[in-house]
């Protein structure tokens, strides 16, 4: 029976940013698998999958922040209409959206006037990546958001432990999957298939070994513009501190799209030592094993850093919003960090379990936030202590253990199989099955 019903069945992938695109790609395979017509728009990824291109550029609407889509509205604004348009026209029987809700919601709703205005049907929607609401520190604001998302979803598909409490408080109707944490259950499913070893700090012996450092500057080109070069020179800050030069020091600077990739190059030169790889074109077990190899990793905030944590490198964050989005972020949300391991961390572990793990009341993995914090030498002295601290590694190494298999697919099962049945059930209209 479960087979039969999904014969014919047709969903539209809609994911505005990198990360979604992943997401979105993982979500389109499993669902292929199942004999699913999928069509999509998103990134690289995506149309690796589906064998069509997007019907507009991922990297134009990848925006983050409140003055940053501010300045963005005019181009975003006609990716919507684009977007809406396609998805109009692709009669599909359920419409994903994945993560970048501002983006998303808009495409959505203008898809929906076309559909009605021309009486069409409009299908239902499952949002995959639920809207922060555990972050939010007005009470009055959670329960807005939370109806607002329950009145144009049929359904969530949620990536932390977070969402379900505070959707379940606000809209008990509401279906919420917990399918965990996609782009880490894939690398802990090849470390319990033996492709990755365990979480585990690679520790540079001196300077009689070369020094390797990640760079990840994020997946945006808003984060690239900054965080590309502040990361290089910090770098260069950590050799010299070490009483390296630059020839006994490999960057390993991870892209993630080729146009981000193709600026790293273009940036860096020929600079002896670096190397730029693409994060989309890398497999799981490739991605994992160039971050074990990595002493130590300078990121942007964002997917990267649960699971640089989760293979135990050495890490520190930053993120460059302007002071504008620092201040309205701090007054809308009451949350201090932005690394979802440090926040994880001072949900689940007591004042005795953070004593018992050897780490103290701040945030483990180091976090330089917003555009007044994003200072080099700060930034370099965090990495060089990662480097020469043994308690430093050895605290996030804890974090780790406490919070990555949180980030695990439910039973280790893999989180795009879950989604993949939770949209199936949902345009079978058998909403339990999603609970």
């Amino acid at each position: 029976m479960a087979a039969a019903r999904r014969v014919g069945v047709k969903v539209a992938l809609v994911a505005g940013e990198p990360s979604g695109d992943g997401l979105g790609a993982g979500l389109a395979r499993a669902l292929q698998k199942r004999g699913v017509e999928v069509v999509a728009l998103g990134g690289p990824r995506m149309e690796a999958v589906t064998g069509v291109a997007s019907p507009i550029p991922l990297d134009e609407v990848a925006v983050m922040g409140f003055t940053e889509v501010i300045s963005a509205l005019p181009r975003l604004r006609s990716h919507v209409a684009a977007a809406a348009r396609w998805l109009a026209e692709t009669e599909a029987d359920i419409v994903v959206t994945v993560d970048a809700k501002g983006f998303n919601n808009r495409v959505v709703a203008r898809a929906a006037e076309e559909l009605v205005a021309s009486g069409r049907p409009v299908p239902p929607r499952l949002q995959y990546v639920a809207p922060s609401l555990w972050a939010w520190s007005s009470p009055g604001r959670v329960a807005r958001g939370a109806k607002a998302l329950a009145a144009s979803a049929a359904g969530v598909l949620s990536v932390v432990p977070m969402d379900a409490p505070v959707l379940a408080a606000a809209v008990p109707d509401l279906p919420v999957t917990y399918i965990g944490y996609p782009a880490v259950a894939g690398l802990l499913a090849a470390q319990r298939s033996g492709g990755l070893g365990s979480a585990a700090s690679r520790v540079w012996a001196g300077p009689a070994e070369r020094l390797t450092i990640g760079i990840y500057p994020g997946s945006r080109q808003q984060e690239v513009r900054v965080l590309l070069p502040l990361f290089a020179g910090v770098a260069g800050r950590v050799a010299r501190s070490l009483g390296l030069d630059a020839a006994d020091v490999d960057l390993h600077i991870v892209a993630a799209t080729e146009t981000i990739a193709d600026r790293a190059k273009a940036y860096m030169g020929n600079e002896p030592g670096v190397e730029v790889f693409r994060a989309s074109m890398a497999t799981v077990h490739g991605l994992g094993s160039a971050m074990q190899r990595q002493h130590v990793a300078l990121a942007a905030s964002g997917t990267v850093v649960p699971q640089l944590v989760a293979m135990g490198t050495p890490t520190v964050v930053a993120f460059p919003g302007s002071w504008l989005t620092e201040h309205l972020a701090r007054w809308l949300t009451k949350v201090s960090w932005a690394s979802l391991p440090n926040i994880l961390y001072h949900e689940h572990a007591s004042p005795d379990v953070a004593k018992s793990m050897g780490v103290g009341a701040d945030a483990p993995i180091p976090e330089f936030l917003f555009s007044s914090a994003l200072d080099a030498d700060g930034i370099a002295a965090a990495a060089t202590r990662l480097l020469a601290d043994d308690d430093a590694r050895a605290a996030q190494l804890a974090v780790s253990s406490l919070t990555t298999p949180l980030l695990d697919g439910p039973n280790s099962r893999d989180p795009s199989e879950l989604a993949a049945d939770a949209v199936l059930a949902t345009v079978a209209g058998d909403s339990r099955l999603t609970h």
